[in-house]
């Protein structure tokens, strides 16, 4: 089976090469999104157990989500 030796892409007859760049913008976005979504889901959990948290723990909720969310997608990528 043959890469391109530019995007690692199969090259086969209709290969078009999307470039370097574009794919590690695509890649990085997709993993902000994921971490994105892994504090918006931490920070509704959260306030649906507690009524009123306080500042420091709503912000080691977000840390520890985001955190956790990014190695959950990174694991999933491979």
């Amino acid at each position: 089976m043959a890469t391109c030796p530019r995007c690692h892409g199969f090259l086969g007859p209709s290969h078009r090469c999307v470039g370097v760049w574009r794919q590690r913008l695509r890649t990085a976005g997709i993993g902000a999104a994921a971490m994105l979504a892994g504090f918006i889901v931490a920070e509704a959990a959260l306030y649906a157990f507690v009524a009123e948290p306080s500042d420091l723990v709503a912000g080691v909720v977000a840390v520890i989500s985001i955190f956790l969310s990014h190695a959950v997608w990174e694991a999933a990528r491979r």
